[in-house]
């Protein structure tokens, strides 16, 4: 049996006020305790209880939730519960004061200032909780894939029509000494080329996943353009090719990757004889209609914004049979999930739907689980990590050289690029990152005034196409003006092909690990070998997070 002062009896009288009934003493948990306390209500109860000092931990009651719901939850809680000025009656509910927790009896003093204001301390963010965001993708099907990437050697070993396969080596890869197709390549094109399953009523779905610089976009593009080359062989034209009525639509989430887009599919048309169409910003609107609402078109490239106001003025996608939604960890987000999910949802007769991204966020991952179970998922082996031929450092702005300044650590590093051996013969092109674009033009302004060579990159710019244009192509003042420095948002993170920067800056220190891979994967595309710098001066950001970061990107592990 056990004694009074180890037992704490609570009853709550089924329609008379409530009655907390306890020992004389329960212990080291009160210090004074009636045997009764007849209170009218919760408030009051609570008022005598903060007064005799019971640390008693109140679990909130739910007046709908039925007596057996709420008898399980103290179970399982083994916390004693105050019920009282609740309808809804409970009989007897007896909890042994030994087994409280003492996180159940503990007050938590609240933190207060030199001005003796409450205010919420700001955690520390580890490199778990930054990572949260990714989706984690077992080494097990990581190593599976390794063996189907050996597989193929060559584009005319997937089976691709012979335009299409004319259009990938003397158009798209021109230049390149040694044409192979990637990894994601590999593994992407083959499933992508299947045909349809007639006996399902759903599209074929697949989500390609694969790092930044890997070569998506051609693993989509080339069985696109395969796909409407064969039903023009198998499919009357007429009823194909109308006005207003696209086959296929490529979404990406801003205006730099639709012209990227639009121009390697305008390359590839030569060979193919495939017409496109891209929608930029800086267009007019007649000649926007002229060459989408009143020619038959094959592939439209645009954003959701603008594929939204195109339905508005008239334009059909009912009949598109292939919709491509690039960066879809960007178009599925908050900010553009409410314009695509219904695009794809107009889209009747869709024989196919492809996902690209180069992060698996977990909401799309939910959401992929939820509203496609059966996608296809192409993943590579080193998703979601930073590859090893990227050099990454850690520049700490507390140090005495800096004067706790990161604007100061910025110029050392830009001027020690400027100076280093590196890319003899070509213009050196740095991207430098911020996390708010109102900081851009305040920093490449100061940049010009130390000598350099910097614009901003927002989306607060007017002429962002000459801009990009600028930055990454060659100019015949270049020379004059040395080392190109273009500082930017997320915005210049994304999707673009910047094949000649070799270095990267991370002025500030991303917010989640996806911005983290988008960042750094500006360098070090297609294969080539390149260099990325985090400026850190704050403790917070200073600590494990970058230490387990840096050993991740050494090791070539995923950031999960």
């Amino acid at each position: 049996m056990a004694s009074a002062r180890s037992m704490a009896t609570l009853r709550i009288a089924r329609k008379k006020p409530a009655q907390l009934r306890l020992s004389k003493s329960v212990g080291k948990y009160a210090k004074q305790a009636p045997r009764n306390l007849n209170l009218s209500n919760s408030r009051r109860m609570n008022e005598r209880l903060e007064k005799i000092r019971i640390p008693l931990k109140t679990i909130e009651y739910n007046r709908r939730s039925d007596e057996a719901r709420l008898r399980r939850r103290v179970e399982r809680s083994a916390e004693p519960v105050v019920g009282a000025g609740y309808r809804r009656p409970v009989r007897f509910v007896t909890v042994k004061a030994e087994k409280i927790p003492k996180t159940a009896v503990s007050v938590a003093k609240p933190k207060v200032n030199r001005h003796g204001h409450g205010h919420r301390e700001t955690p520390k963010v580890s490199v778990l909780e930054r990572s949260a965001s990714l989706k984690a993708i077992p080494y097990t099907s990581r190593n599976s894939v390794k063996s189907k990437i050996a597989l193929h050697m060559s584009f005319e070993s997937f089976g691709l029509l012979k335009p299409i396969q004319e259009a990938i080596i003397s158009e798209a890869l021109r230049g390149l000494s040694y044409i192979q197709p990637s990894a994601i390549q590999k593994i992407a094109i083959p499933p992508l080329l299947a045909p349809r399953n007639q006996k399902s009523d759903h599209p074929n779905s697949f989500l390609i996943a694969s790092e930044t610089g890997s070569g998506k976009t051609l693993a989509y593009l080339a069985p696109l353009l395969h796909h409407l080359k064969v039903e023009e062989q198998t499919e009357n034209l007429a009823n194909l090719r109308r006005s207003g009525s696209p086959r296929s639509i490529i979404l990406v989430p801003s205006g730099e990757l639709v012209s990227q887009i639009s121009k390697l599919i305008k390359k590839m048309s030569h060979s193919a004889k495939i017409s496109s169409f891209g929608v930029r910003r800086d267009m007019k609107h007649a000649v926007i209609i002229d060459n989408v609402l009143k020619k038959p078109i094959d592939v439209l490239v645009c954003t959701p914004h603008r594929l939204q106001s195109l339905i508005t003025d008239g334009l059909r996608t009912s009949d598109v049979t292939h919709l491509v939604i690039d960066e879809a960890d960007s178009l599925f987000d908050e900010s553009f999930a409410p314009l695509v999910i219904p695009i794809i949802d107009r889209a009747i007769h869709l024989h196919r739907l492809v996902l690209c991204s180069a992060t698996i966020p977990r909401a799309l991952d939910s959401y992929l689980e939820r509203y496609y179970p059966d996608i296809h998922r192409i993943v590579t082996p080193h998703l979601h990590a930073v590859p090893r031929r990227i050099q990454f450092e850690v520049i700490d702005a507390t140090e005495g050289a800096y004067a706790r300044r990161k604007e100061n650590a910025c110029l050392s590093c830009l001027r020690e690029i400027s100076n280093d051996k590196t890319e003899e013969g070509r213009v050196k092109r740095v991207m430098v990152f911020v996390n708010e674009r109102t900081e851009a033009p305040k920093l490449a302004e100061w940049l010009k005034n130390k000598d350099q060579n910097a614009f901003a990159f927002t989306r607060d710019v007017d002429d962002r196409k000459d801009r990009m244009a600028e930055f990454l192509e060659d100019t015949s003042d270049d020379e004059k003006h040395g080392m190109k420095i273009l500082v930017t948002t997320d915005l210049g993170s994304r999707g673009l092909d910047t094949i000649n920067v070799k270095n990267v800056i991370l002025f500030d220190t991303p917010h989640s690990s996806i911005d983290l891979l988008h960042r750094i994967g500006r360098t070090g595309r297609a294969g080539r070998r390149g260099r990325a710098f985090l400026i850190i001066n704050n403790e917070k950001y200073g600590g494990s997070w970058v230490r387990e970061i840096r050993n991740a990107v050494i090791r070539g592990q995923a950031l999960i």
